[in-house]
């Protein structure tokens, strides 16, 4: 009945022009958007109510009436029905396994003028190369090169790098630093995790990136208040035809976030909100359903009034001019549907009709705000037609059939466990141990015992004492003497269906482990008798089972970065300086160019399985390399502080280079003193030849200077220079003289041997 009532309604004409698209057609195509996604939404509303609700182990009693009364008998168990959660610690393992996994991400420019002026500039870059080694070449031949800057220039694989790995270019430097900026002050990390637990609970991840002021920013999108073009093809929500997000506001918050769009007849509506009488009861609701109605009522003691925020495609006309400039060059550009081309100059225009979202807010009832087009047009510059809406996200797992949550798959699963539970807590609740059957008729009554006193004496002396002549008396034996003399022992103690629960408790808890990808190893409990390769497999096969829901929500990921660059390119005003401080406390300056705004951007995220292995494989060996004096303390820091792969990478080559550095410099070292000892034992042989020569010297010397004496003979009175002293005595000074000589020059020869 409600989808025939709310799909009666034709999809408003959209091919109009600007001028034809009134406040009247905007409320139209805001009130169909509204209706267009109310059909179904009572059922979807509630699946995923009751999937938050078994989250966090919240059930409806009444679901169960079946189990804990199934004869209607208006009296109280000794059992109650809880809900024991098997499910949400396997939820939680996966919100903490995406929170620990590196966020690396790149933004890289993608628009066709973008990567021909990067395709030219790495021709540049070898085009230099070329030119360095000609001018080496001409030096090397003797050639005087006046400008020796020259000839420095990155080799062909420098180049390769640079081009593959650095932001060579400044939009896509501007690009990241946004996004890095983005990361810290919005906390996208935990928006980020917070949508992958909605995907995990709901099987809906869903995000809004709009505009506050001059800068973009990005919400996570309730998937209890949201619905979309449910297109069978349709991958991503951005690419759906509309969008509807329904919030829940006090009348003071509405007026808070939109006063300025409000007339006072508008806030005169809302101060009369939830009065009962007035256009703005709740009660009045488009969707006449109690039910319904009742579900979106949020906790608390305020009046709630749903502001719904629409978004859908229109279409818009638009020219494309040719014209001749100043150079008689002929140019093409984009102008609105109202130009008028010049003939006379030789104007060509060839009109066209290009997707447009609209978006408009509607509050309460009869409140109609901010119906236009929206500021940021999610369009490709060599595409103008290719738009997309501000909401990002994706329903997983809904290809050709209703989707399905990790959740809903195991959902009858813990229902059944709870089941189990019940019955086993009744039959807990029934054990009693063993009871005695006897007949109440041979207390013995006569010898003043009563009942109270039978048990006393039962209890403390463990003596049951009866009376098989006693005569009963009243209702109990009319004069009579008891007849029954069998005397039993009833076992009520715990039965064999205990352990039978046990083990259909344990087939459950293993069937949501298979069903959900995450096994007893993977959640930590590991046997004694498990091997360690088998446990490495069955993490690693658990990994696998799981690994579709984390590349799914890296591409939504990717998305929702994507759109907030393109949002940043609109909203921030040129030559605006932003500086922040990442992670490493390392501050970054940040200025936006017009270069940065020309251009499409793309971003590409790795966050796989096998770079979560790759990076703990490649810290432990970090750790063993610190270990054994390979890597530095302050490289093994930095390679624990990194989630990137490329950075590890970069850092370990670093510190290889250095390592070689080190090698090279201590070889240097080795040789230059090898080569100073050299010289210095050359020096001291040549001293050493030097004074042999010397002393050899002095030996003739010394030689001639006795045959002399002895040519004198004993003629001790001769003087033949004539200088009053004896040639003997002469002759015998200068010989002793040459002795002291010849002997100091032994000592010193002995000395430096």
């Amino acid at each position: 009945m409600i989808q025939n009532k709310y799909r009666v309604h034709a999809y408003p004409k959209q091919k109009l022009s600007r001028n034809d698209k009134s406040e009247k057609w905007g409320r139209e195509c805001v009130d169909w958007v509204i209706q267009a996604s109310s059909a179904n939404k009572y059922s979807n509303y509630t699946k995923i109510k009751a999937n938050y609700d078994l989250y966090n182990s919240i059930i409806d009693a009444e679901d169960f009436k079946y189990v804990t009364n199934p004869y209607g008998v208006d009296q109280n168990f000794p059992a109650r029905l809880h809900n024991y959660n098997i499910i949400t610690p396997k939820i939680n393992l996966l919100a903490g396994e995406e929170i620990k996994r590196p966020f690396n991400f790149r933004a890289v420019a993608v628009n066709n003028e973008a990567v021909s002026q990067m395709q030219e500039k790495r021709k540049q870059l070898l085009m230099e190369y070329l030119e360095a080694e000609l001018l080496a070449d001409l030096q090397m031949q003797g050639v005087n090169i006046q400008d020796p800057s020259a000839m420095e220039a990155m080799n062909p694989a420098q180049i390769e790098k640079y081009m593959n790995y650095s932001d060579n270019d400044v939009r896509e430097s501007t690009a990241n630093k946004l996004l890095n900026y983005f990361i810290k002050k919005q906390n996208l990390e935990f928006k980020f995790n917070k949508g992958f637990k909605d995907a995990l609970i709901s099987d809906k991840e869903y995000y809004y990136i709009g505009v506050d002021g001059d800068e973009p920013y990005v919400e996570v999108i309730n998937p209890l208040d949201f619905d979309y073009d449910i297109d069978p093809d349709l991958d991503f929500i951005q690419d759906g035809q509309w969008a509807r997000h329904t919030k829940y506001m006090t009348p003071n918050q509405a007026l808070d976030e939109y006063h300025k769009d409000l007339k006072d007849s508008d806030i005169a509506m809302l101060d009369g909100w939830g009065v009962e009488g007035t256009t703005g009861n709740i009660a009045n609701l488009a969707i006449n359903n109690t039910a319904w109605v009742t579900n979106f009522n949020r906790p608390g003691n305020g009046t709630y009034i749903p502001v719904t925020r629409v978004e859908w495609k229109s279409m818009r006309k638009i020219g494309y001019l040719k014209y001749y400039d100043e150079n008689f060059e002929e140019q093409e550009t984009i102008v609105d549907e109202t130009y008028k081309p010049n003939k006379e100059d030789g104007e060509t225009i060839e009109w066209d009709w290009i997707s447009e979202v609209w978006e408009g807010t509607k509050i309460g009832e009869g409140i109609y705000v901010r119906i236009r087009p929206k500021r940021v047009q999610y369009r490709s510059i060599d595409n103008p037609s290719i738009c997309k809406l501000g909401f990002v996200g994706t329903t997983y797992n809904s290809r050709n059939s209703e989707s399905t949550s990790l959740i809903d798959l195991v959902k009858h699963h813990q229902y059944l466990y709870n089941i189990i539970m019940y019955r086993m807590e009744m039959e807990i609740a029934k054990a009693k141990g063993k009871k005695m059957v006897m007949d109440l008729a041979q207390i013995p009554r006569s010898e003043g015992i009563d009942l109270e006193q039978w048990m006393y004496y039962f209890d403390s002396v463990g003596i049951a004492f009866i009376n098989s002549f006693e005569e009963g008396s009243g209702n109990l034996g009319a004069g009579k003497a008891s007849t029954f003399n069998q005397f039993t022992a009833i076992d009520m103690s715990l039965s064999q269906s205990v352990g039978q629960y046990i083990g259909i408790l344990n087939k459950i808890e293993e069937q949501c482990e298979t069903l959900m990808g995450v096994s007893r190893q993977r959640q930590g409990a590991i046997s004694s008798n498990e091997t360690v390769g088998g446990v490495e497999r069955a993490v690693v096969q658990s990994s696998n089972i799981t690994e579709p829901i984390f590349y799914m929500h890296n591409e939504v990921k990717k998305h929702v970065l994507t759109h907030l660059i393109e949002a940043a390119k609109v909203v921030l005003p040129e030559n605006k300086k932003i500086n922040f401080i990442l992670d490493d406390m390392t501050r970054i300056f940040l200025e936006i160019s017009e270069e940065f705004i020309n251009a499409d951007y793309g971003v590409f995220i790795t966050n796989s399985a096998k770079e979560v292995k790759a990076l703990e494989d490649l810290r432990a060996m970090a750790q063993q390399a610190a270990a054994s004096g390979l890597m530095t303390l302050t490289d093994l820091i930095t390679i624990f502080d990194s989630n990137s792969m490329a950075d590890i990478k970069s850092t370990v080559q670093n510190s290889e280079a250095k390592q070689e550095e080190a090698k090279q410099q201590e070889y240097e070292a080795r040789m230059q003193e090898i080569q100073a000892q050299s010289e210095a034992d050359r020096q001291l042989q040549m001293e050493l030849q030097d004074r042999l020569d010397e002393r050899e010297y002095i030996k003739g010397a010394l030689a001639l200077e006795r045959e002399q004496v002895k040519a004198l003979g004993f003629a001790q009175d001769q003087d033949i220079n004539n200088n009053n002293v004896p040639d003997v005595l002469e002759a015998e000074k200068l010989v002793q003289s040459k002795k002291n000589t010849m002997i100091k020059w032994n000592l010193k020869i002995e000395s430096l041997m």
